[in-house]
């Protein structure tokens, strides 16, 4: 089972750049489904003993591209945007469809940050009793960039939805 040191992580300290590129993934089933095993450690303290460190993290959306990190490690959303700079091209040409598109960007006011996303929030994992992925959550709004309107909100469900095969219920 990998732990936060597996992922050059020290509890309590701002994740590298290194680290955090390990961190910011493209959303998959088998991602998600194992999301817990791979971002738990047993001496993990930083959230409370009634929050699961592994079930919560933060998302931003560029359109149909979804980056997903940590809750506890990467606090900032502008970190999960920047945080995969192999994928600056995709990032872009999924820009330019939302223009086309007409989706609404959402822009950060301040640089270096200045790069847009189409939506942001957060995002729960929720199981069974026996630990089995039933479903995620999205929720909320980043202090970064707001989030998008809820047709916006439902259309990064619907991405979601699809980058999980359907085979894991997404609700907002």
């Amino acid at each position: 089972m990998a732990t936060f040191k597996d992922f050059e992580l020290v509890p309590g300290t701002p994740p590298s750049r290194e680290a955090l590129a390990k961190l910011v993934a493209e959303p998959t089933e088998e991602w998600i489904r194992n999301f817990g095993s791979n971002f738990q450690d047993a001496n993990y303290t930083y959230s409370p003993p009634e929050v699961k460190p592994a079930s919560m993290g933060k998302f931003v959306a560029f359109n149909s591209l979804i980056l997903m990190a940590p809750f506890e490690r990467v606090l900032l959303h502008r970190d999960i945007a920047h945080g995969r700079p192999d994928l600056r091209g995709r990032i872009a040409d999924e820009l330019t469809q939302a223009d086309a598109e007409g989706i609404a960007r959402l822009a950060i006011p301040y640089e270096p940050f200045s790069l847009e996303v189409t939506d942001a929030g957060m995002f729960m994992i929720h199981g069974d009793t026996s630990g089995n992925v039933e479903g995620v959550v999205i929720a909320g709004q980043s202090t970064d960039y707001g989030r998008a309107d809820q047709e916006g909100r439902e259309r990064t469900a619907g991405f979601l939805r699809a980058a999980l095969n359907g085979n894991i219920e997404v609700t907002t």
